[in-house]
């Protein structure tokens, strides 16, 4: 927490404020990612055909995941 406080120039005192754990941190920076990853799940499980509802939330989850890297490297899959 101290260095997200030295690299955003803000006193670690308010970062702690905002977010006081490391994971209310993570969560308030991937919150609409984890909502499109909810938004596909549900799609997915909308979809009648098994087959086709499985596969359609791999292949969303993975463009999701390629297209950000930091997302995959939080750890939040």
């Amino acid at each position: 927490m101290a260095s997200v406080a030295r690299e955003t120039g803000v006193a670690l005192a308010n970062v702690l404020r905002c977010f006081p754990t490391k994971h209310a941190l993570v969560a308030a920076v991937f919150a609409d990612r984890m909502n499109a990853y909810a938004d596909a799940v549900a799609t997915a499980l909308e979809d009648l055909d098994l087959g086709h509802d499985f596969t359609g939330y791999i292949e969303t989850a993975c463009t999701m995941q390629a297209a950000d890297n930091g997302f995959a490297d939080a750890g939040l899959l």
